[in-house]
């Protein structure tokens, strides 16, 4: 007996965007053109961003990564983690005030496990 089967998974990935832990915004991969905007003068040195990406196939022991681009394509910040569902947190003042990145308009995220070759997309951040 010979079974055939256009199978997919049900389950598209998702992800949430905390700021100070609050979430702000959640997206997922039927999401067009996901942004958050914020005004740079309402950041305060203490501030965080924090994102949770969520699959259908979590690993609970790979390295998950958080890498950033400025709008010059540079990555400038990276920040990893254990475990698909565990949180990816840097310094939001820190991102955005940076010598190299106080005249930068967006910032790129990017969400990446290297050892199962797997990044998305998950974001632009604004800044105004």
């Amino acid at each position: 007996m010979c079974l055939h089967c256009n199978c997919f998974s049900d389950t598209i990935c998702f992800w949430h965007v905390s700021l100070n832990n609050k979430i702000v915004n959640q997206f997922n991969e039927l999401t067009k053109y996901p942004s958050i905007t914020i005004k740079r003068s309402d950041v305060n040195q203490s501030d965080s961003i924090t994102i949770r990406f969520y699959k259908d196939t979590p690993c609970y022991d790979c390295k998950i990564n958080l890498s950033i681009n400025n709008d010059h394509k540079m990555i400038i910040e990276q920040t990893s983690n254990i475990g698909t569902f565990s949180p990816l947190t840097i310094n939001l003042f820190e991102l955005i005030n940076s010598k190299e990145n106080q005249t930068s308009t967006y910032f790129e995220f990017y969400y990446y496990e290297k050892s199962r070759k797997f990044e998305r997309y998950l974001l632009k951040l604004i800044i105004k």
